[in-house]
């Protein structure tokens, strides 16, 4: 026989052989028309992939003689067109599965890595997804003829959330100045308030004596007589001068009270926030405050 004869032999007996390789299930005559009409749709809608699986199916010898026939052509036609194989790894080389893989839109379900996808001619983007890493966008362009085509995708690994580290931590891997109030780190804006009421309290020193120099100018410089019944008479240029003093007594008082709570509120503020890393009391525990609260009782402790 000649190599020309076996060829057209082959080709003529192809579509038989095939079709005994085909599935093991035994379709009814009603689910082999079933899925012959439905690969049609799907293969139509370009659902390449789902249209093969139904015409394998009415491919299947217990189907009608006309199905089979049809649904060998059409199965025929569906596999010749290009076919792509996409390989799903990890950033670091690893093999990702459960991948979840939709072309144009179309969702093909998990993937296993080196599975045959059949596609039309033409542009097409996929989307791959998986847990724990970036969805990722790619777009290929298959050309007629073409098959097993293999393009590897590589997923980035999702970010971790950060955490807000707890007020009472002791500070390490952190690197800063604890946790933030308004933007502001608790330590940096301890500084700034214990500053501020630091500096108000020189200034209500200084306002006081300036009050009390007034004070001792009115009543020393014999404009005043002396008390009576703790009473005095002084004249109107003393009586101005008290006057003055008085004033600056009260500014001096009012700095004095707000220049000690702040004070107080900056030294809460350093006390309590966490100490930074490798900085411990001598005990060898993270300085800091610690505060715990009971049903009928409360404790405040800490460490230097």
């Amino acid at each position: 026989m000649s190599v020309r004869a076996s060829l057209c032999l082959l080709i003529l007996f192809s579509p038989l052989v095939a079709s005994s390789a085909l599935a093991d299930n035994h379709p009814t005559k009603q689910q082999c028309i079933a899925a012959n009409e439905e690969g049609q749709d799907l293969r139509r809608g370009g659902r390449v992939n789902d249209a093969v699986q139904r015409f394998e199916t009415c491919a299947a010898t217990a189907c009608p003689a006309a199905v089979r026939e049809d649904c060998l052509r059409r199965l025929a036609y569906a596999r010749s067109i290009p076919t792509l194989v996409i390989d799903i790894k990890g950033s670091g080389g690893d093999t990702v599965s459960g991948a979840q893989v939709t072309m144009d839109g179309a969702a093909l379900g998990p993937r296993v890595e080196g599975t045959t996808i059949h596609a039309e001619a033409g542009e097409h983007m996929f989307e791959i997804t998986a847990a724990g890493y970036r969805s990722t966008s790619k777009k290929f362009v298959l050309r007629d003829g073409e098959k097993d085509r293999r393009e590897l995708v590589v997923l980035e690994l999702e970010p971790k959330p950060k955490t807000v580290a707890a007020l009472t931590g002791s500070g390490e891997d952190r690197g800063d100045d604890g946790p933030k109030i308004a933007g502001v780190p608790q330590r940096t804006l301890a500084y700034v308030v214990g500053g501020a009421g630091a500096l108000l309290l020189v200034v209500g020193g200084g306002v006081g004596l300036a009050a009390q120099s007034k004070y001792d100018d009115a009543v020393g410089s014999g404009s005043c007589d002396k008390p009576v019944n703790s009473q005095r008479r002084c004249t109107d240029a003393a009586i101005t001068v008290g006057d003055s003093a008085s004033t600056l007594a009260a500014i001096s008082t009012a700095a004095f009270i707000v220049g000690g709570l702040l004070g107080a509120t900056g030294i809460v503020l350093f006390a309590t926030s966490p100490a930074r890393a490798g900085v411990t009391s001598a005990a060898g525990s993270p300085r800091g405050l610690t505060l715990a609260v009971g049903l009928a009782s409360a404790r405040l402790g800490g460490a230097w």
